[in-house]
């Protein structure tokens, strides 16, 4: 029973079930950012009660992977999530900081895509003192998001891949153990 897991076949599956453990996880992550595409956006306004940076990829700057998430207002039933590069929070911390003491006396005009029921995607932001405009998140986002598919395209071509050969060597492998049974059954 054991010798099933020293065979090449049972490496082919595993392979192939890392790649789509990884295709499944990766997007998974990036489905809020894909639903933000294609959802109407609404105008929001008010000031930060809450702000927070996930720590597993909390400022490592990996594109769409690291994130700010937010709430208005003391509104706990809505999330905002804003998905934007170091350089972007850099030029942003010019007029606004969410880490700051006074980032909650501060008024935001916040718009942004629906993409759950109390989640939101940030696409621009503003304030009196300056804005962080459409045009750069969007850009930011759908040029990583299309990068990030073409990763996801190259997990499903290795998952194909390792399954087909997968099942190759499965029929190769149950070729040999007929014929060494046959053999020794005539022997």
């Amino acid at each position: 029973m054991l010798s099933i897991f020293r065979t090449r076949h049972s490496a082919y599956f595993n392979f192939a079930f890392l790649f789509a453990v990884l295709g499944s996880w990766l997007f998974f992550y990036l489905q809020p950012v894909l639903r933000g595409f294609l959802s109407d956006e609404y105008l929001f306004y008010g000031k930060v009660s809450y702000a927070a940076i996930p720590s597993i990829f909390g400022n490592s700057d990996i594109p769409l992977l690291d994130k700010t998430l937010f709430r208005l207002n003391g509104d706990n039933d809505a999330t905002f999530t804003l998905y934007a590069s170091k350089e972007i929070l850099e030029e942003m911390s010019e007029w606004f900081q969410f880490g700051a003491r006074n980032a909650g006396d501060i008024s935001l005009e916040v718009s942004a895509a629906r993409v759950g029921e109390n989640r939101f995607v940030v696409s621009s932001m503003a304030t009196s003192n300056g804005a962080l405009e459409w045009d750069t998140l969007m850009e930011y986002q759908f040029q990583w998001a299309m990068i990030y598919l073409a990763v996801e395209c190259v997990f499903l071509c290795f998952f194909l891949f390792f399954i087909i050969l997968g099942f190759k060597a499965r029929r190769r492998y149950k070729r040999l153990q007929r014929a060494v049974e046959e053999s020794s059954v005539r022997g």
